[in-house]
């Protein structure tokens, strides 16, 4: 059996994911799992052309993809029936924000079983933002005073020229859709319609999303397109703020002596505080030859005590309901810093389109990246990207948008 799988825990995902099937193994001895892992972006580029792929000696069995994957992956035909497999099957244990992405559009057929979730949450160096700030969570309330803050950590560490404010999160030192959602979300906008039939990325709405992003790279505040080498941690002290989807309490543990991180919501960039809330999904290949043996390990893996085994080593949150509540309500101050973000907390539309979309804006971010990079960035290179990536979302949901 061929799992492809993304690197949960960075370097240490092999070793990590190979000591906990270490109990599944034991009781198959004669089970062969090999996994092969793959970065977010290799992984959607190989599944997307997995389907056109003759030779299936190569393809998985096995995969785990984001949960707004899923959608695309039922309307090309590309993973299994779940529900076909195993008749009883249901979703009824599991967290109900993640429930949607599991089905084929339109039926009750599920095509995919949530293994964890994350939220995203905002992380501080409390001795840093001290400096700068009487009430650092009041100030991160809202974008402006984000900014405030982030714009006098910046002169109050001035003397160190690789300190940024805020660590990037994303692995390509880019600019990621994945952390502007909240603040599109924010300001009142979405990746579409209500119908879900136009694209809304020309909206007023959406780019003011867009630039309250872009802004912290405009002016320094985040680092992009740099060796990771290069780059500031909060670990390091080169940087005071993490935005991330993962829970992070345990994050800093090592350092504690060193620093106290708090966690918080992230900034409202308009009326309200909003959140991006992301699974993912266990999924079969629909030319897979090891099918059942593949259920089996889907069935072990989303099991209540293995999710909560799981969702702690990859500092995330389990997706089934009693484990995230027990998980959730087994540290007061857990619970105090996740119950309102989680409850605030949106995912991504389940229009099959909605997965390229993203890939289509991480486009149009990377060429902004490259622009402010050069020092050449201007407002009319985002609206002419935007234009652009508008047309071909658009021309999709009028070819998909049923599905």
């Amino acid at each position: 059996m061929l799992f492809w799988m993304m690197p949960d825990s960075g370097p240490n995902t092999k070793q990590d994911l190979e000591n906990f099937l270490a109990a599944y193994r034991k009781d198959r001895p004669k089970e062969d799992i090999r996994v092969e892992y793959f970065t977010r972006d290799n992984l959607w580029r190989k599944l997307f052309l997995m389907r056109f792929e003759d030779d299936i000696s190569g393809l998985p069995d096995l995969i785990q993809v984001p949960h707004s994957w899923t959608p695309f992956l039922t309307a090309t035909n590309s993973i299994e029936n779940l529900s076909a497999m195993d008749p009883s099957l249901n979703l009824n244990s599991f967290l109900s924000p993640l429930v949607p992405h599991c089905y084929r559009n339109g039926t009750k057929d599920i095509y995919g079983l949530p293994w964890w979730m994350d939220v995203m949450a905002l992380h501080y160096r409390e001795d840093h933002l001290k400096k700068v700030s009487q009430n650092p969570e009041e100030d991160l309330k809202t974008w402006r005073g984000f900014l405030e803050i982030c714009d006098k950590l910046k002169k109050e560490f001035k003397t160190d020229h690789s300190y940024f404010p805020i660590q990037n999160s994303d692995w390509r030192g880019s600019i990621s859709i994945r952390y502007i959602f909240p603040c599109i979300w924010s300001r009142g906008s979405d990746l579409f319609d209500e119908a879900g039939k136009k694209s809304c990325f020309n909206d007023d709405a959406f780019v003011a999303g867009l630039e309250d992003y872009i802004t912290l790279a405009q002016r320094e505040f985040l680092p992009i397109l740099r060796e990771r080498g290069s780059l500031g941690t909060m670990l390091s002290g080169r940087a005071s703020i993490f935005m991330t989807r993962r829970q992070g309490l345990s994050m800093f543990e090592a350092h504690k002596s060193a620093f106290e991180a708090k966690t918080v919501a992230v900034p409202a960039s308009g009326e309200k505080q909003v959140s991006f809330l992301s699974g993912v999904n266990l999924v079969i290949n629909k030319r897979s030859e090891k099918k059942e043996q593949s259920f089996e390990l889907i069935k072990w893996l989303t099991k209540r005590e293995n999710q909560l085994k799981y969702a702690a080593l990859m500092e995330v949150f389990p997706a089934e309901e009693s484990s995230f509540e027990e998980f959730i309500f087994s540290s007061t101050a857990r619970m105090k810093t996740y119950a309102k973000i989680v409850a605030g907390a949106r995912t991504l539309s389940t229009n099959m389109v909605a997965s390229t979309a993203g890939e289509m804006l991480n486009e149009v971010l990377d060429r902004v990246s490259l622009e402010i990079i050069k020092g050449s960035y201007r407002r009319e290179i985002l609206l002419g990207e935007l234009d652009r990536a508008s047309k071909e979302a658009d021309y999709l949901l009028n070819l998909y948008g049923d599905y």
